[in-house]
C-alpha cells in the first residue's frame, strides 16, 4: 500500500481564508492518510477523512461547543452561516484557535513570579503590554521559531515550560535537558533529551481542595489577577457562547444569576477585575 500524507492544499488554504479569515505560513502538527492538522497563525486547521459524514461532524462539534467550559475541550470555530466545517475536494475542513493570552499563560506567569522564578513568555504584538503586566521578565514574539527566541533569553534552555497554546514539538527545543513541559491540552510527547511531558487535566485537580484553597488565597491577596472580559445576565447565555466561539477574548465571560441582573460595563483593556472580585 502506498502511504499518502494529506497536504494543506491551496484550495484548503483559500477555503480557510474565505470562511474563517485565517491565512499565512503553516506548520504540520500531525497527520497521515485519514486526517491531518496544521497550525496557521494562532489557529489549527484540521483536514478530515473523506469517509466522515459532515452531519455527524456537525453534531460532534455541537457537543464540543456545549462543553467549552472545560479547558481541555477545543471546539471548532463557526463560519458566518453557523456551520463549523467546509468541504474541500471531498474532505471536511475545520478550524480551532489554540492561543489565548491572559488565561492559562497569564496565571502561570503570575504564579511563577510569586515563587521567585524568572519567566520568559511569548506573546503576539497586541498582547505584549498585557503579558508584561503579568510580570514576565523577558517577552519574545510568538510563532514559528519561538524556541530559538526563548533560547536567546535563556541560552541553557528553560527548566520548565507551560504550553498554554499547544505548540508541543515546536516548543520542545526551548527546554533544557531533563526539564519539564506542562501540557494543558493533553499532549504526552515524546520530547527526547530526558524531558518530562506532564499532561494537565482539570479533572485531576477538581477534588484537590488544598491546592484550590491556596489558589483562592492568592487571588484574594492580589497575586492572581482574575480577568473578566464581560459580565452578562444569565438569560444572555447564548450571546456568551457566540462571543466565546468568535475567539479573541482577553479574560473570562461571567453569567450573572443575581436577581437584579444588572449588566456591568466591560472591563477596559489591560484593567483587572480585582475590584469586582472583592466586591462580589
Amino acid at each position: 500500500m502506498v502511504y499518502i500524507d494529506i497536504p494543506l492544499t491551496e484550495d484548503i488554504r483559500a477555503a480557510v481564508a474565505a470562511s474563517w479569515g485565517y491565512e499565512g505560513d503553516s506548520e504540520r502538527l500531525f497527520g497521515g492518510e485519514e486526517s491531518a492538522a496544521y497550525r496557521v497563525g494562532e489557529a489549527v486547521v484540521r483536514v478530515g477523512s473523506r469517509q466522515r459524514d459532515p452531519r455527524e461532524m456537525e453534531w460532534c462539534h455541537g457537543i464540543a461547543t456545549a462543553a467549552r467550559a472545560v479547558p481541555e475541550v477545543v471546539a471548532p470555530l463557526a463560519r458566518a452561516d453557523g456551520t463549523t466545517l467546509e468541504m474541500v475536494a471531498g474532505r471536511p475542513v475545520t478550524l480551532a484557535v489554540t492561543g489565548a493570552a491572559g488565561a492559562v499563560g497569564g496565571y502561570a506567569v503570575e504564579l511563577a513570579k510569586a515563587d521567585g522564578l524568572t519567566v520568559v513568555a511569548d506573546a503576539a504584538p497586541r498582547d505584549i503590554g498585557r503579558v508584561r503586566e503579568f510580570g514576565a521578565d523577558h517577552i519574545v514574539e510568538r510563532g514559528p521559531q519561538v524556541a530559538a527566541r526563548i533560547r536567546r533569553s535563556a541560552p541553557g534552555g528553560v527548566a520548565g515550560l507551560v504550553d498554554g497554546s499547544m505548540q508541543t514539538t515546536e516548543a520542545v527545543p526551548a527546554v533544557a535537558d531533563g526539564g519539564t513541559i506542562a501540557e494543558p491540552r493533553g499532549w504526552t510527547g515524546p520530547a527526547g533529551r530526558g524531558i518530562h511531558v506532564i499532561p494537565v487535566m482539570v479533572t485531576d485537580g477538581m477534588t484537590d481542595t488544598e491546592r484550590l484553597d491556596a489558589l483562592r488565597r492568592r487571588a484574594e491577596d492580589g497575586i492572581l489577577t482574575l480577568r473578566v472580559a464581560d459580565v452578562l445576565p444569565a438569560e444572555k447565555a447564548a450571546e456568551a457562547h457566540r462571543l466565546l466561539e468568535a475567539g479573541g477574548l482577553r479574560g473570562r465571560l461571567v453569567l450573572d444569576f443575581s436577581e437584579q441582573r444588572v449588566r456591568r460595563r466591560p472591563i477596559a483593556e489591560g484593567r483587572s477585575d480585582r475590584a469586582f472580585h472583592r466586591a462580589a
